[in-house]
């Protein structure tokens, strides 16, 4: 009889955990995002942020580049700050999200993200960082770019204050329940006003 209460006890328990982690997904479909920042712009290991194209290069940084061109690596590299806003009267949370970085509604990279997510009720934010890492070279070639349109892809990506001009992401959260990962009903596109992915 005893081991009966426990195990009611424990299913209980898992019941009212797994209601609230779907309750928190839910709140998730109302959240906002937004790119909040683009920073730590490189090319190449360059330090391009405040930088237009590339004729604005030192003559130094332009060989860098052009050399790290032929040899047919030129890695661009920053990182996109994601920012969450929950505008719902309970904790919203998400356990992953898979994501797909965009340039000029061009997929240069995707990834997943394992890091548990919350944000508080009433307002609440919460940032998360994606550091951005791929060579542009390879993936514009394969799109028939030429040199001079590769060499200047990742210049201008914000504006003065760091907000996105060409950076988008798109998102796919997810939230574990039990042994099983509860997917967002669609993918969701974020650029640099809050918007919501419902």
């Amino acid at each position: 009889m005893k081991k009966t209460h426990l195990a009611l006890l424990a299913f209980g328990l898992l019941f009212l955990g797994s209601c609230k982690q779907i309750r928190q997904m839910a709140n998730l479909r109302k959240c906002q995002f937004r790119i909040q920042s683009v920073t730590d712009t490189r090319l190449a290991g360059i330090d391009i942020q405040a930088i237009r194209s590339f004729n604005d290069l030192r003559l130094g940084d332009a060989a860098k580049a052009t050399t790290a061109f032929i040899t047919g690596n030129l890695p661009l590299q920053f990182n996109l700050n994601l920012q969450v806003r929950n505008p719902n009267t309970e904790r919203a949370a998400m356990n992953r999200f898979d994501w797909v970085a965009m340039i000029d509604q061009t997929e240069i990279l995707e990834g997943t993200s394992l890091e548990r997510i919350e944000v508080e009720s009433n307002g609440g934010l919460a940032v998360i960082p994606l550091l951005i890492q791929v060579n542009i070279k390879e993936i514009l070639s394969k799109l028939g770019r030429n040199k001079d349109q590769i060499m200047d892809y990742g210049f201008g990506l914000t504006d003065s204050q760091k907000r996105p001009t060409r950076v988008a992401i798109k998102l796919r959260p997810s939230i574990q329940v039990g042994q099983r990962a509860i997917m967002y009903p669609g993918w969701f596109t974020v650029k640099r006003e809050f918007t919501s992915g419902s």
